[in-house]
């Protein structure tokens, strides 16, 4: 049987305009209230994650036929080597 959601586990904002619910966390990172009023305009964060500094911004995605919108990183960026 699946798993229910939790109601709490979401917050509320806007993807081109429309209401969407997103998880409060992205891994072990729980969002700002900055970081969520820049997602919910449209824009990149950046914040610290496993000691390696995460960029991305809400996307719509597609896991096996079910469309949703949710955090997406860019992993595509390359890191500066120490």
């Amino acid at each position: 049987m699946p798993k229910k959601k939790d109601p709490n586990d979401y917050v509320l904002v806007h993807y081109k305009g429309k209401p969407v619910k997103i998880k409060k966390t992205w891994g072990e990172h729980t969002w700002t209230p900055e970081e969520l009023n820049t997602l919910d305009q449209g824009g990149k964060v950046t914040f610290q994650y496993k000691n390696h500094p995460i960029t991305g911004g809400l996307k719509l995605q597609t896991y096996q036929g079910h469309k949703f919108v949710a955090f997406k990183a860019d992993f595509k960026k390359k890191r500066s080597k120490k």
